[in-house]
């Protein structure tokens, strides 16, 4: 059965196995690929952010170590002042700057 390495990354740490005994069998490659999002998932759920952003990855490398899938999650928060204009965030002020259109 082929093996696979599953890395995964919630933004905080940065976890993949050095061992090759560590390694995972799965029946083939979408298998494998199929767990790594059950897995990307499930650190998105764990892992909640107590900030406004987070992004959470896993891959999948062969036994070679290269890697043949990448998945990202990335997670966003606004509060209701930035919902409705009120609070700058910095966009606000490149929007501004676009609005006044070109330099002369």
């Amino acid at each position: 059965m082929p093996k696979f390495i599953i890395t995964t990354d919630d933004g905080k740490q940065r976890i993949s196995p050095d061992d090759p005994d560590d390694m995972l069998d799965f029946p083939d490659a979408e298998a494998a690929i199929k767990d790594a999002q059950v897995a990307l998932a499930e650190i998105a759920h764990d892992s909640m952010p107590d900030g406004k952003a987070a992004r959470f990855t896993v891959e999948v490398a062969d036994e070679a170590g290269k890697v043949i899938y990448r998945a990202t999650l990335d997670f966003a928060a606004w509060s209701e002042g930035q919902l409705d204009g009120k609070t700058k965030d910095g966009s606000a002020d490149v929007a501004e700057q676009l609005d006044m259109g070109p330099r002369e």
